[in-house]
């Protein structure tokens, strides 16, 4: 329990008198004379939470004086006890972090090579605010807290900022049904114009493609839907109705989930009913259906991202204010001290 010590009597007496004062219901304020040589000149200083005073404290002012004195203590103590161990665990993220960045970067796929350098910056920045936050709180530390403090409200801002960018980004492209199948069907130019510069860009869709278009992913759809009729009803992703099938618009019939009879003349003058073909190195991978399946799926992925990066948002700005207390704190220690 906290006490509240203070020294009333002038130095000219042969003993000091200590008042101590503990906050509870039924207290009352008892003095103490201390013999020298506590009370001498030469005894060590008391600690800076400990008051000097030559007026007598009543029982009702000590008791509120003791209360506020235990709260501020128990403030500071939390503030500083969460920071110290979130940091302390954002430290140990950081670190695996940038270890799944050196295990991607063995991997031969080029796609998550290209990943390697965005993923270990990520952890090298996570794990120096980590550190500034961990010994700015284990030190009471105001000038590392500050930094601290700095570094989160950029990465706050950054958050805020992507995450709204990546809600205007994926506002449009909403798909068509088609009367018979239980999927949807996209159109490039359904998407935004951030959308179809990208993909539209031959050596961006290059790049693309070997990302998120497998050759395989076609191949399954024979080995999944054994007959014509299990294709139908089948319910295919973005990515497989737009680029392992021609459009419908096209009216090409299907013979089976990988080949479709293009001897009939295409209903539509849609370019992509002329770039499709059955061949399992070109299907329709070069088809603006097949670009607007990857928008689809992109877009989904992205929204996912947005709503973590709210959560992630709000429980950085909790930490956020309770680091502005640790350094307030901190500063006034530093103050007194």
């Amino acid at each position: 329990m906290e006490a509240k010590i203070l020294v009333p009597l002038a130095s000219s007496q042969a003993h000091t008198q200590l008042l101590i004062f503990i906050p509870t219901p039924n207290s009352t304020p008892t003095r103490f004379a201390l013999p020298p040589p506590f009370a001498s000149s030469a005894s060590p200083a008391l600690p800076h939470f400990y008051q000097r005073t030559n007026r007598p404290v009543s029982k009702e002012k000590g008791t509120k004086e003791g209360i506020g004195l235990f709260r501020e203590n128990m403030s500071t103590g939390t503030s500083t006890f969460v920071i110290r161990w979130v940091n302390f665990l954002t430290m140990l993220v950081a670190v695996a972090v940038i270890g799944y960045g050196v295990w991607m970067s063995t991997h031969h796929d080029g796609c998550r090579k290209s990943l390697t350098l965005p993923v270990m910056g990520l952890g090298s920045v996570i794990f120096l605010i980590s550190v500034l936050g961990f010994l700015g709180a284990l030190k009471n530390n105001s000038i590392l807290l500050w930094m601290y403090l700095i570094m989160l409200c950029s990465v706050l801002v950054g958050i805020l900022v992507f995450t709204v960018l990546v809600f205007i980004i994926t506002n449009n492209g909403s798909g068509h049904s088609v009367v018979g199948l239980r999927y949807k069907e996209y159109q490039l130019q359904d998407f935004g114009s951030w959308f179809q510069d990208k993909l539209k860009n031959t050596h961006n869709w290059k790049h693309i493609r070997t990302c998120f278009v497998k050759t395989e992913t076609c191949s399954r759809l024979s080995k999944r839907y054994k007959t014509l009729k299990q294709y139908k009803s089948a319910k295919l992703t973005p990515i497989e109705a737009g680029c392992c099938r021609p459009p419908s618009q096209c009216g090409y019939p299907a013979v089976n989930a990988s080949y479709y009879d293009l001897s009939f003349h295409p209903v539509s003058s849609n370019k992509d009913c002329k770039l499709y073909k059955n061949s399992k190195a070109i299907k329709c991978y070069n088809c603006d259906s097949c670009k607007a399946g990857v928008a689809q799926y992109i877009k989904t992925e992205w929204r996912v991202v947005a709503i973590f990066n709210v959560i992630l948002f709000v429980v950085l700005t909790m930490i956020y204010l309770l680091g502005c207390c640790a350094r307030r704190n901190a500063a006034r220690m530093h103050s007194k001290s």
